[in-house]
């Protein structure tokens, strides 16, 4: 049967297929063992199928043997949830969505604790008594009857998941033997615990259908996800935690960065092919591409600002334990803000504040450094530094910029500029000028026959010669987000302004002035400006040069505000970046020799100090005396 679903395409076949597996097991339940495994491969198969009328009836078959027979298929669990995975990817979505419940059930049974997995895997099938030999019933009865009750038990609290999803146990259930009552909390799932391998199913095939087209399946499977994670998080051990953020969490957002830059880049690409009036090229793009950048678009208005914020919730709810994540996190909302789309670049912003709102008050010294650190790898990468490449400028018609000085100096610190772009000095842009117009000859020298037909040949072509060797839309894009990093890191200093240090506030200057820096160094080119805005950048937008005045004089007025706030409020303890303070605030263990020798050292002290005040009580009745 496993061969035959696997191989064949008829759906007669399937359906009949599937309805001998389900009257043999309907039938002859208790002897089928080792078979789970087969029939639910074929379930598998049927679940995959495009036609409905037999995705239907197969998933009634799975349903009914999950609710009656659930304690028998534990062994096979994998097969079982790699079945509703099936289910749930499927293009019907009723089906889908009774299949992502299913999954919560079965995550609800692993994250049970009355329910011994282990044993319940080693009996193999035998719980049902008509399907055992007439010689192991005999043993059975010779052996004490806990067994009995343990098994009818677990049993129960098995088929109680599967029915319900809940694990609340009954009055009779209280009545439990010890063994079988809740353990304690420190049991957790290891790297090596064998329930890895279902647990990972059950959350990975979960993390796939949240980028699922349906509104509807991604809404309800980012809720099951993360419903389970914060109900079943305290028995993952940091190992475990790794994984589960490395291989179901970031996951979630590797395709739609990627999808996102495709789609700034073909709305970029869109819109060149207008001017230039290439319908017919644009047409094949769009027939290609189209579906992946409706969905794209779909996911980033409805689900991407929900499950980046959920994620960063799910972080502070088990900080504790996943503090060590804190860099990777970061470095997953740093990729969300540095992208030409604005619309994920503000969801990154928004969430990255959202983090350190919710973390900042339980943030160590070295993990503030960590985020300010971040901040300052943001506020660069975010930095347009296309506008100032000589690239750029050899596109306009501009030669290489003279490199700026290596060493900016402010706030008593040095700090190098090494890492920024090349701009044009004020000085040479005459000169460049200059040499323009001695290379073109004046147009009153030009005898008047030659006048009419050179500039007829030259204003033909009225629009610009080349397109600009960068996306318009991905610097309007950092443009933006510089601005407002600026805010959302002025709101988080000064709302943790006492937990931070000296060094955390030369990280966020620094930040400030990379931008306001490179502010300056494109308002200073005129040339450039001007050159960049006949070629067509942002003419369509405003009607003078693009400029960036209001980066320059906001950004320096968030720096000077943090600067009167130290110099009003200067920070009491100054310590040095390295090494940085430890977690612990226990007050310092003190060994008996050394509080013996602190108590010897006050009694001098005190002793030397009655010497003093009887040798200047004696000076004062001499002084007295006649």
């Amino acid at each position: 049967f496993e061969f035959i679903m696997a191989r064949t395409t008829s759906t007669e076949i399937r359906e009949l297929v599937s309805q001998c597996l389900s009257r043999m097991i309907f039938a002859r339940v208790g002897n089928i063992k080792s078979g789970w495994k087969s029939c639910f491969i074929c379930f598998t198969h049927g679940a995959r199928d495009s036609n409905e009328a037999l995705v239907s009836s197969t998933f009634e078959i799975v349903e009914e043997i999950t609710k009656k027979f659930f304690p028998l298929i534990t062994d096979t669990i994998e097969e079982v949830v790699n079945c509703f995975v099936a289910f749930g990817e499927n293009v019907f979505t009723d089906i889908s969505l009774q299949a992502i419940e299913y999954l919560g059930r079965c995550a609800q049974y692993l994250g049970d604790d009355t329910v011994d997995h282990k044993t319940s895997r080693a009996r193999s099938g035998s719980i049902h008594h008509h399907s055992r030999h007439p010689q192991q019933q005999q043993q059975q009865q010779q052996t004490p009857t806990t067994s009995n009750s343990d098994e009818k038990q677990q049993d129960g609290a098995a088929r109680r998941v599967m029915r319900t999803g809940s694990v609340s146990s009954t009055a009779s259930d209280a009545s439990a033997t010890p063994s079988l009552q809740r353990k304690d909390s420190t049991c957790s799932v290891a790297e090596d615990d064998p329930e890895i391998g279902a647990w990972f199913l059950v959350l990975t095939g979960l993390s796939r259908m949240i980028g699922d087209p349906r509104l509807e399946v991604r809404s309800r499977a980012l809720q099951v996800l993360f419903q389970i994670l914060r109900t079943h998080g305290n028995k993952f051990q940091p190992g475990t935690w790794q994984m589960i953020f490395r291989g179901v969490l970031f996951p979630i957002f590797d395709d739609v960065t990627h999808e996102a830059t495709a789609l700034s880049q073909q709305q970029q690409q869109q819109q060149q092919q207008q001017r230039q009036q290439q319908e017919r090229q644009q047409r094949r793009r769009q027939q290609s591409n189209g579906n992946l950048i409706v969905a794209t678009d779909s996911w980033l208005k409805t689900t991407c600002f929900s499950a980046l914020t959920t994620l960063v919730e799910l972080f502070a709810h088990f900080q504790r334990t996943v503090v060590f994540l804190l860099p990777e996190v970061l470095d997953l909302l740093g990729t969300c803000i540095d992208q030409e789309n604005e619309e994920l670049s503000r969801i990154g912003i928004k969430c990255w504040q959202r983090l350190v709102h919710i973390t900042g008050a339980h943030l160590r010294p070295h993990e503030w450094t960590m985020v300010l650190q971040s901040l300052n790898k943001i506020v660069f990468s975010t930095l347009p530094h296309e506008l100032l490449s000589n690239k750029v400028r050899a596109s306009v018609g501009l030669g290489p910029a003279a490199p700026p000085k290596d060493v900016t100096m402010y706030f008593g610190y040095i700090v190098k500029r090494s890492e920024q772009k090349q701009h044009q000095p004020e000085e040479e842009q005459p000169k460049e000028e200059e040499q323009e117009q001695q290379q073109a000859p004046p147009p009153q020298q030009q005898p008047p026959q030659q006048r009419p037909p050179q500039p007829r040949q030259q204003q033909q072509p009225p629009q610009p010669p080349a397109p600009l060797p960068f996306s318009a839309q991905g610097v309007i894009t950092k443009c933006t987000s510089q601005l407002l990093l600026m805010d959302a890191a002025y709101e988080v200093i000064t709302r943790f302004y006492s937990f931070l240090q000296e060094y955390h506030f030369v990280l966020a200057l620094d930040a400030y002035m990379q931008s306001v820096q490179f502010a300056r160094f494109f308002n200073a080119d005129e040339t450039l400006r001007t050159r960049l805005w006949e070629a067509g950048f942002m003419r369509d937008r405003q009607q003078s040069p693009p400029e960036l005045y209001f980066q320059e004089a906001h950004g320096l007025h968030l720096y000077l505000q943090l600067l009167t706030r130290l110099y009003v409020n200067p920070i009491v303890q100054i310590n040095p970046p390295e090494p940085f303070p430890t977690r612990d605030n226990e007050p310092p263990v003190v060994h008996p020799e050394d509080d013996a020798d602190s108590k010897d050292s006050n009694k001098d002290d005190e002793e030397e100090e009655e010497e003093d005040e009887e040798h200047r009580a004696g000076q004062g009745a001499r002084r007295q005396a006649p």
